[in-house]
Order: C-alpha cells, then structure tokens, then sequence
C-alpha cells in the first residue's frame, strides 16, 4: 500500500472489490456501491449512508450475546478505532445478526463497555432481513440464521473497508490481530486519496 522506493515513499492505491456496475455517462467506470440502509444505534438514533458522509469506516457483523469471535472480532477492531479516534473522518458500524435480542438498551450496554465514543461507532440494529440482505449484497459477506439448536448465528469475520464514495476498497481477517496494521494502512491511504482529490 506504501511502498518506500528510492528513500521516498510511494503512493499506491486500494483496489475497488466488488463487481462493476456499470459507466457513467462521462465514461467513469460505477463500482460496487454500499447501498442504501437505515437501522436504529446504541443512543436510539437513525444511522444512514448519511452519517459516513465525506468519511471511510469499517463495517462488521456481530451479536451482543456472541461468547468468543465477535469479542475478539471487537478487541481487535478497537485496536484501530483507538489510532483513529480523533478523527472524524473514520468511523465504524457494526450491525449486529440477532435483532430480535440486541435491542438499543443491549447495544448501550455493549457500546459502553467498550468504551467508545456514540457518534463513532454504531451498533445498530433493525429489521431482520433488512440486515442480512446488507450483507450479503452490499458488503458481499455472509450474514444469517444457522441450524443449530438452539438457535446459532451466522456472520463473517470479515472487516470491510468501505471509502467515501461508498465503494469496498478491502477486506481483513476480524480474527487475527495482525491484520489491524494493514488495516490501519488501509484507512490511511483513503484518507490520503481524499486530501489529494480534494
């Protein structure tokens, strides 16, 4: 991602991931587009695409009730949510796969013991399918209701790295705490695309 050559360091962009979706009529190519959504956080709040206006975040599945990957998912992602923040240009959602339990009171209560800042990291929850759809066809991982009794959860332990435009520009492994550098990396070289479109 940077690359130091020569003594200097040397720009190179994240891919877009995701198929394309089309040209525009100026003959930009249309990437894979986070689409649309609207579910309720932690405060009680709305959050929309709106909330990431003019910011990169990183999105990721969870249950408040999960006993062993999300905390570690978590543990990890808060790794990078604390180099990160004092800026408000990178923010984070999780979305949480078992609605019917993780209510707003539960999604507090979970926001607060981990002691992040309301209006960066969203917990949020909503409608069921709503939810896994998200997943599935906005950050092309998988989300959903497993077999098992009783009742278990499916979700990715994947991180998306999702840019102002809307677009997926990587993915990184939840689980494995190397991984949160090249994840750091990530979000800064969007950061530097935007200074440098600005």
């Amino acid at each position: 991602m940077f690359v130091m050559k020569c003594g200097r360091t040397i720009y190179r962009p994240l891919p877009h991931l995701g198929n394309i979706e089309g040209i525009s009529p100026n003959g930009d190519t249309i990437f894979h587009t986070i689409k649309d959504f609207a579910f309720t956080d932690q405060q009680g709040q709305v959050v929309t695409n709106h909330n990431f206006d003019n910011c990169v975040y990183v999105a990721s599945y969870f249950f408040a009730t999960c006993p062993d990957v999300c905390p570690r998912m978590n543990a990890n992602l808060q790794r990078v949510y604390d180099r990160y923040k004092g800026n408000p240009k990178v923010k984070f959602i999780s979305y949480t796969v078992d609605p019917d339990h993780d209510n707003t009171a539960v999604l507090l209560k979970y926001a607060n013991a981990l002691n992040v800042d309301h209006n960066k990291w969203y917990f949020v929850t909503g409608n069921k399918e709503s939810l896994y759809k998200l997943a599935t066809e906005s950050y092309l991982i998988n989300a959903g209701v497993g077999d098992a009794m009783p009742v278990s959860f499916i979700h990715d332990q994947t991180f998306v790295l999702v840019d102002q435009n809307r677009n997926i520009r990587a993915t990184f492994d939840g689980l494995a705490p190397e991984k949160m550098d090249e994840l750091t990396d990530a979000i800064q070289l969007l950061l530097t695309d935007m200074r440098l479109h600005k």
